[in-house]
């Protein structure tokens, strides 16, 4: 009897019977992390800007931040160590996620580079966002069709298994998530490109978007560039702050790590941020945060005062009126000494 006629064979108590699938479905052995799970811990941002090279062109840059907190599984932790790769002379790559699976794609990427050298930043992206999509495609089939004794082209190849268990296997081969994300950032030529690489392995140009993020501090940094209306046509000294702060509102999220790196991509070159320039953005930054506090103090005293007013306003107590019998009186004084003159005069 095969899988599929026996899918109904076993009769449990009450008389009810369990289709077979049910107790052959694949159960995992750890929990399936969904692609709607919160974003990796850390955060990585990325901003592109105008640039004049020393030869007077003036092409496209871009400006990245990143900080150094670490997760492994359940480790995390912010060592004293950048977390981000130089895959090229004007290519970087910035990670959120695992760095398990990052260390396995970062290696087969530079091997790919060593062997095929190139620095079009589009296709260094699909490539690395190939290996991550083999990546999970491996770690999909290792948990799910490895204790059938299944592979990717058997499984494939299945005409005889119960449908609504290929069903079941499917969706959870699907759904399977790593939890990670990259940006590849890199300049060819005089044109700057940011590229977002998702754990499925979809890559998304952002040129036209001029900024992204990515990580558990995302939403939070790209809140700034938004509110700050971040322009195409930026100088490197104003987008410089407007990234530090950025960073800054990311904090707050849980898992960002408050430690740093701040790199400038050219087509000549990626180099790190002299500090002294990153101290100049934190002393301003926290001047503005000063005044901002201040403004707000302030606000709460002309609020409250104008509350106190229109509160009296509204319970003002109404002014009293003089009433009508003093009136009558002066007016029968009055007659009365008319009435008592006119005698005199008879």
């Amino acid at each position: 009897m095969t899988l599929a006629n026996r899918a109904y064979a076993t009769p449990l108590k009450h008389d009810r019977v369990r289709p077979l699938h049910r107790r052959l479905a694949v159960q995992p052995r750890r929990q399936v992390r969904r692609k709607d799970a919160r974003p990796p811990v850390t955060v990585c941002i990325a901003a592109s800007l105008n640039w004049q090279y020393p030869n007077g062109d003036i092409g496209r840059a871009v400006l990245t931040a990143s900080d150094r907190m670490m997760t492994a599984g359940d480790i995390q932790y912010e060592p004293y160590q950048t977390k981000v790769c130089f895959l090229r002379r004007s290519v970087l790559l910035l990670v959120a996620g695992d760095m398990v699976i990052h260390s396995q794609a970062v290696r087969r990427m530079q091997r790919k580079l060593l062997s095929e050298p190139s620095d079009n930043v589009e296709a260094i992206a699909c490539e690395y966002g190939q290996f991550i999509s083999d990546i999970r495609r491996k770690q999909a089939s290792t948990m799910y069709l490895s204790p059938l004794g299944l592979d990717e082209q058997s499984f494939l190849q299945q005409n005889n298994m119960n449908q609504q268990l290929i069903f079941e296997l499917a969706s959870q081969l699907q759904d399977y998530s790593l939890d990670v994300e990259a940006l590849v950032v890199g300049c060819d030529g005089l044109n700057a490109h940011i590229f977002h690489v998702r754990d499925d392995g979809i890559v998304s140009c952002l040129d036209d978007i001029n900024f992204a993020a990515i990580g558990m501090g995302r939403d939070h940094a790209k809140s700034q560039f938004m509110f700050i209306q971040y322009p195409k046509l930026i100088t490197y000294y104003y987008a410089l702050p407007i990234l530090y702060v950025a960073k800054k509102r990311a904090e707050v999220a849980p898992g960002v790590g408050r430690e740093t790196d701040y790199h400038l991509v050219t087509r000549d070159a990626c180099v790190l941020i002299e500090p002294e320039l990153i101290e100049v953005c934190k002393r301003h930054y926290e001047d503005a945060q000063s005044l901002v506090t201040g403004k707000y103090r302030e606000a709460a005293r002309d609020l409250e005062n104008e509350h106190h007013q229109l509160h009296a306003k509204l319970f003002k107590q109404p002014e009293q009126q003089p009433t009508g019998n003093g009136s009558e009186d002066r007016l029968a004084d009055q007659a009365a000494k008319a009435a008592s003159s006119s005698k005199d005069q008879t």
